[in-house]
């Protein structure tokens, strides 16, 4: 029976009303039969006496509303994929037949040779990573009705490639990268930001064969977009979004990659995801952005996880040291990675040990040849392998062991920092096996056609580093203690599908395979002008790249000599070549212009901040198998 307080006074004796009780409150109503209470006349409430109230619990109550949102959530996903409503709602399914890295399963162990690529197997997955992506409470709601065509700087993309080019992304690229929702239109993106809108078509307009010109179209003007959202923090999360794509699959001609990966991480911690769980507290409504949900918080992990592994592999990319992010807030490395999916994970951990390798590296110095320092490395290399083979021995059996080789790779390519002639412990031969896996991951991944435009840079990059160490070796004195035959036709694998990977004869891919095929056949590469083996690198500050940024230096001395000719007289002044005689683009070897630098982060010509250092002029310790170079 419920009855309003004023109208049963003898009920009245010592009870308070439900709203006091329902907040565990004291309550004065019995003093004022007539009156609502004091505290429900303070806030306003209505004072009722209600004699069987059972108080509610409104957190198991809002736990159910979130249960039964996601039920109704699903069913409406369900009903739009039977029923075609949509062209992205069949992106799930369709995902479903596609290959990604987790499909991966190659046991190589640390020091193992691999299998022969004919042996390895070749499953398809069950895309773990391709699934409905909640949506922040900060986005707006999705936008029905069929697909609008889209204009930006006078260029028109049409509704119907619109749908195909988000099919493209969702099928092709977005097993790579886990952060957009496959179940959402093409209309919501733009309603929730036109800069991720155009993003997604650029990216996915790289494979997009019914219109090849779309991709050379887009890619100024979306870059374009992309800096000038750098100058307010309006739409942080497609910001975001779209900073991690273009990392991702990088827009060509963009010198700035490397300063863009440090705003995107700012970004985020402006927006306070690098602490998930107190991002309200980075708010300017702080009321109102505090009531968020579970789903928002782990979309915001896995945001923040995505960010500091694409942040990571861009400072890895370019030569640079990267920061161990992990550590960044007290307890959150641990925290963070059981939130994670499993494959976010990996990646993370993997990264972790070889971002802390390069720092760790650059720390104890990478100048000095010494037979000491030699040593010292060993020890700090074999300590950073045992970390990742605990890590890999922690993961189950069925764990994608890309990811682990990779960083495996970026580990022991710290051992072409030794003096080649020297003695050594077998450490070669281990690189030349890892750099061989990685190939053999990469053509087991990348096994259609199809797919070949969507390898991401990550991929792209490691695949090179691995042709540089072969390269390096293969014309050294350690080819002795190698498996030439398997080098040579793992190299020879890892050319053809840089080429494969190539999506216009001027990009990285293409000149990496040229640089790596020509000095291949070079017989004045890595030798002395009195033809006796150059045993050391002549880059040396580059960390994982200073192989490969080595390779790129003498391929020049012996192929462009004449481009560096023209660019060294128009540093003195001599001469003043137009851009398009820079680096002598109009001879037969003439790809190696200020693009192709820039990929590998070449940000100064000749007027240096500070007179260089000859590499010459370091101080050597003359030691028994150490021997200075002429």
């Amino acid at each position: 029976m419920s009855m309003t307080a004023k109208s049963a006074p003898s009920m009245r004796s010592k009870k308070a009303c439900t709203e006091c009780r329902q907040q565990k409150a004291k309550c004065d109503a019995y003093l004022t039969p007539n009156e609502p209470c004091t505290r429900c006349r303070k806030v306003g409430a209505q004072c009722v006496i209600s004699e069987p109230f059972k108080r509610e619990h409104k957190r198991k109550r809002l736990s159910e509303l979130q249960h039964e949102t996601e039920e109704l959530r699903k069913k409406l996903v369900s009903g739009r994929i039977n029923t075609l409503a949509s062209p992205i709602a069949v992106l799930t399914t369709a995902a479903e037949m596609s290959r990604t890295p987790e499909s991966l399963r190659v046991s190589t162990p640390s020091g193992s040779p691999p299998q022969p690529t004919t042996r390895l197997e070749r499953s398809r997955i069950v895309p773990a990573n391709i699934r409905p992506v909640p949506v922040l409470s900060a986005e707006l709601p999705m936008v029905e009705g069929e697909t609008q065509a889209r204009t930006l700087n006078g260029i028109t993309v049409e509704a119907e490639e619109i749908n195909d080019l988000f099919q493209l992304f969702f099928r092709d690229f977005a097993p790579f990268l886990s952060i957009l929702d496959p179940t959402t239109s093409p209309n919501s993106y733009y309603a929730q930001s036109s800069l991720l809108f155009w993003t997604v078509l650029v990216v996915s307009s790289r494979s997009y064969s019914k219109n090849p010109t779309l991709f050379a179209a887009l890619t100024q003007p979306v870059t374009d977009l992309i800096l000038l959202s750098m100058s307010s923090n309006a739409s942080p999360v497609a910001k975001i979004q779209s900073l991690i794509l273009m990392l991702t699959w990088p827009f060509p001609k963009v010198e700035v990659l490397f300063p863009l990966s440090g705003m995107m991480l700012h970004f985020a911690m402006q927006n306070g995801l690098h602490i998930p769980v107190a991002s309200h507290e980075f708010a300017r409504n702080h009321e109102k952005s505090k009531h968020k949900t579970s789903v928002d918080t782990q979309r915001r992990t896995e945001l923040w996880a995505q960010c500091v592994v694409v942040y990571q592999r861009t400072c890895l990319q370019k030569g640079q040291p990267p920061r161990a992010m992990l550590d960044l807030v007290p307890e959150s490395g641990a925290k963070l990675c059981q939130q994670l999916p499993p494959v976010l994970t990996v990646q993370l951990k993997c990264l972790d040990i070889a971002s802390k390798c390069s720092v760790a590296v650059f720390s104890t110095g990478v100048r000095n040849p010494s037979l000491e320092h030699e040593r010292s490395l060993n020890v700090l290399l074999r300590t950073f392998e045992n970390q990742l083979k605990d890590l890999e021995d922690s993961f189950p059996a069925t764990t994608n062991t890309l990811y682990t080789t990779i960083a495996r790779l970026q580990i022991q390519v710290f051992h072409l920092y030794k003096d080649l002639s020297a003695p050594h412990d077998g450490c070669f031969t281990m690189l030349a096996k890892t750099a061989c896996s990685v190939i053999d991951h990469a053509k087991i991944i990348f096994d259609r056609p199809e797919l070949h435009p969507a390898c991401p840079m990550y991929i792209m990059n490691i695949l090179v580093i691995a042709c540089s160490c072969l390269v390096r070796m293969l014309k050294s004195v350690v080819a002795r203690d190698l498996d030439v035959e398997q080098s040579k036709s793992c190299l020879f694998t890892g050319i053809n599908l840089l080429n494969c990977f190539s999506i216009d004869p001027q990009d990285f891919a293409a000149k990496c395979s040229t640089v790596v095929n020509q000095l291949y056949h070079s017989r004045k590469a890595f030798r002395r002008p009195d033809g006796t083996e150059h045993s050391t690198l002549r880059i040396r500050s580059r960390l994982v790249m200073s192989p490969t940024i080595d390779l790129v230096w003498w391929w020049r001395d012996e192929f462009d000599s004449e481009g560096k000719d023209e660019e060294d007289s128009a540093n003195r002044g001599d001469v003043d070549p137009s851009p398009a005689d820079a680096f002598n683009i109009g001879s037969e070897f003439g790809f190696l212009d200020n693009e192709f630098l820039t990929d590998f982060e070449w940000a100064m010509s000749s007027d240096y901040l500070l007179p260089p250092e000859p590499y010459a002029n370091i101080e050597w310790t003359t030691t028994p198998g150490i021997l200075p170079p002429s």
